[in-house]
This record gives structure tokens, C-alpha cells and sequence, in this order.
């Protein structure tokens, strides 16, 4: 129908009619292509707030597991407490020599936070965060992700101090044990 029209228009010379024949077809195109682009940012914002929806469950299943993380973590710290007080009092009795290598055994278990990443390792891996718009999303979804490896590399850190002390001590157990003078 166009074509028909504007063929017509350049035949009878019709300048004007020709102008506005081709502003219709480049308006239509921009319009078409507007329309496209508005489409693909809707789709993008959906998207987003899909992941966001899925972090949040993420954080959610995340929280529980943190909370026993923390209630396993003050046992251990009270362990360590009690290992400290009893070698700096020189009260390790025999009734408490088992005590002593159970809070010793477990104060060296060194356990990573406990974080549900399956959002963020497919966001990360997929490189799907630069299709983020919110930059505060993206900045603390980065900070997470760092925390969690800085924590992750201070418990290495920790779980390596702590095996040096297991192995301080069981030398010394060894020692002691096998020591003529030291057996009743």
C-alpha cells in the first residue's frame, strides 16, 4: 500500500507527498524500534527482580544456618576460654584430661559461615550483574561476596594456628605418657 503510494507520488512529481510518505516510514521505523527497546528494559527490570526475589530466599534458607554457625562458634570460643584458663592455672587434672582433649579437638575445628550462593554464584558466573540497574544491589552483592571470602581465608589462617596447637600438644601427651617418671 505504501510503496503503491509513494511510487505514485515520485511519478507525478508530488515532492511534498514523497516528504511525508518517507517521514511516515521513518517514524514507523523509530516507533517500532522505540517500542523494542522499551520492551527489552521491561524484560531486564523482570528479570532483576526475579534474582532479587531469589537472593532474598537465598539470605533467607542463609540465616538459619548462620545462627547455629554462631551458637557452635561461642561453644567453641567458651572451649577455648576454659583450655586457656586451665593451662595458664596449671589445672589439668586426669578428671579433666578428657574434657581438656575434647575442647582442644573441637576448638580447632574451624567451620565456614554458612551462605546459601546459588543466586550469586549464577549471577557472577553468568555475568548476569551488569544487567543490573540498582548499583547498590550490585555493590552489596560484591561486598557479600568478598566478606565471605575474607572469612573463609581467616579461618584457614585459624584452622593452620590451631593444628601447630594440636600437634604441640598431642607431641606432649606422647611425650608424657611414655615418660617412666611421669607414670604413677
Amino acid at each position: 500500500m505504501i510503496q503503491y503510494r509513494f511510487r505514485k507520488h515520485i511519478s507525478e512529481q508530488n515532492w511534498f507527498a514523497v516528504s511525508i510518505d518517507l517521514l511516515v516510514v521513518i517514524v514507523g521505523i523509530f516507533l517500532g524500534m522505540q517500542v523494542t527497546e522499551w520492551n527489552e528494559e521491561r524484560k531486564a527490570q523482570l528479570e532483576e527482580n526475579i534474582y532479587i526475589e531469589k537472593l532474598l530466599i537465598d539470605m533467607d534458607h542463609s540465616l538459619p544456618l548462620q545462627r547455629k554457625e554462631i551458637q557452635i562458634a561461642s561453644e567453641q570460643l567458651e572451649n577455648i576460654k576454659w583450655i586457656i584458663h586451665t593451662v595458664e592455672k596449671g589445672q589439668l587434672l586426669d578428671a579433666n584430661k578428657e574434657k581438656f582433649e575434647l575442647a582442644l579437638t573441637t576448638a580447632n575445628v574451624t567451620r565456614a559461615p554458612r551462605l546459601v550462593q546459588r543466586t550469586m554464584n549464577e549471577l557472577v558466573t553468568a555475568n548476569l550483574l551488569v544487567r543490573f540497574s540498582n548499583k547498590a544491589i550490585k555493590a552489596q552483592i560484591a561486598e557479600v561476596q568478598e566478606n565471605y571470602i575474607r572469612s573463609i581465608e581467616t579461618l584457614k589462617r585459624v584452622d593452620t594456628r590451631f593444628s601447630s596447637y594440636k600437634v604441640d600438644y598431642d607431641q606432649y601427651m606422647l611425650k608424657r605418657s611414655y615418660n617412666p617418671e611421669n607414670k604413677a
